[in-house]
């Protein structure tokens, strides 16, 4: 069951994207973002998220399940 909405999820997220619907620009920083949810008090620092953007790639250092 677990696999089967993660799946009704991707499907339905690619039939919107398709129809030309996009998320908010700001999902960490905005006023109701990840950051100002988690920790409201703080400045948020991005230079860990962006440093090696574009350029890096960490999905082949995670580890993998068989």
């Amino acid at each position: 069951m677990p696999a089967g909405w993660a799946a009704q999820a991707g499907l339905r997220a690619a039939m919107q994207a398709r129809a030309g619907f996009d998320g908010p620009r700001t999902v960490f920083e905005g006023t109701h973002g990840l950051y100002r949810s988690f920790a409201p008090s703080l400045m948020p620092d991005f230079a860990p998220l962006t440093s090696g953007l574009g350029t890096e790639r960490v999905a082949a250092d995670g580890p993998f399940k068989p």
